[in-house]
């Protein structure tokens, strides 16, 4: 790759050293992984943009690999819940009336970066049935992965992350720290701590041929406040160095191990 650089310092990163790049930070042919992404802070110019992003991760994963990313539709919630941002409670009831029902085919992602969204259109994905927390896969074991997602354990053991722990899989963080790591969310079902309670959660979704709106009781009211110290702790527990991937720190982990440790972090930090 040219070390020459455009006006806005940008070096070109084309899908053949994208691919390189992915194999250095540990992914290899038939590995089963889930991607969180941003692709601005990967900084350099790859031609293709996120079509060429997702050809080189294909590339290396070969016929064999699993690529599984998040789909979550966040709008499709109780607005009652809503904080960033809050709503008028005037409009809550109106939010639940008009929000159209999640369809797999064609619901957009919220606030999950431009891969995550272009990854569940293309041909081959298929996605979970889960009207706000959905998953989407492409490969062997895509169907697996997101066959099922169970509306009051939405990312427990049986959940899409819970699967894959199962087959081993991995995590990619891709210019996003631990923050934006889904599969934390899973050590939570995991673990017990003081204050640990559910949630009443509502969404738009079909059923027996009609819209309407749907609560359900979920077992967690899910947390991610603290998964950017927790995972830097596990981290330096491990030794591990975070690698690259353009000019983006990128980290590439098992997931069953990072798993265990978080819910005993939990157990101990966690009021």
């Amino acid at each position: 790759m040219t070390d020459e650089r455009d006006a806005q310092g940008r070096r070109i990163l084309p899908r053949t050293e994208l691919a390189a790049q992915f194999q250095a930070l540990g992914v290899q042919p038939g590995h089963t992984l889930i991607m969180h992404s941003s692709l601005k802070a990967v900084g350099d110019w790859i031609p293709g943009g996120v079509q060429a992003v997702m050809l080189a991760l294909f590339d290396v994963l070969g016929a064999d690999g699993t690529l599984m990313m998040p789909a979550q539709s966040s709008d499709n919630t109780d607005p009652a819940y809503w904080s960033a941002p809050p709503v008028p409670e005037s409009w809550w009831p109106v939010i639940r009336a008009e929000m159209p029902p999640y369809d797999p085919a064609a619901t957009p992602t919220r606030g999950l970066g431009a891969l995550a969204e272009y990854f569940r259109t293309l041909p081959g994905v298929q996605r979970s049935n889960h009207p706000n927390l959905s998953f989407a896969a492409r490969g062997k074991h895509a169907e697996y992965l997101v066959s099922e997602q169970p509306r009051e354990a939405p990312f427990g053991n049986d959940s899409p992350l819970g699967r894959l722990v199962a087959l081993g899989g991995y995590v990619l963080l891709m210019g996003v720290d631990h923050s934006s790591n889904t599969t934390l969310h899973l050590a939570e079902h995991r673990a017990d701590w003081p204050s640990k309670r559910g949630i009443q959660q509502g969404a738009a979704v079909m059923r027996d041929g009609g819209r309407r709106w749907e609560t359900v009781d979920e077992e967690i009211d899910y947390n991610a406040d603290d998964f950017s110290a927790l995972g830097a702790e596990y981290e330096q527990s491990i030794g591990y160095v975070p690698g690259r991937i353009g000019q983006a720190a990128a980290r590439y982990l098992s997931a069953a191990p990072m798993v265990a440790f978080a819910a005993q972090w939990m157990n101990r930090h966690r009021e």
